[in-house]
């Protein structure tokens, strides 16, 4: 309300970009309640299996190798081994 009154009395490209800002963020956030309330989006996920598989899967991020992330995990399974002693 602050910002329609001062772009109203004294205008000027400041005040006019600071009163669209606020209207803009003032209707996302309206928007953003509206679809909390009532998403469109309501489907159900389908049920798990009764028995679930087991999975192990390493994914390599960033281009590294696979081998780097096998060597990674026995140097930290034999590090954990040494602290259990």
């Amino acid at each position: 309300m602050h910002s329609a009154q001062v772009a109203l009395q004294d205008p000027s490209p400041i005040d006019l970009a600071h009163l669209l800002g606020v209207a803009g963020t003032f209707m996302v956030m309206a928007l953003s309640y509206v679809n909390q309330i009532a998403p469109r989006d309501n489907r159900q996920a389908p049920p798990l299996p009764a028995e679930l598989p087991y999975v192990a899967a390493v994914v390599p991020t960033y281009g590294e190798p696979l081998d780097g992330k096998r060597q990674d995990s026995e140097r930290k399974r034999a590090v954990a081994r040494v602290s259990l002693r």
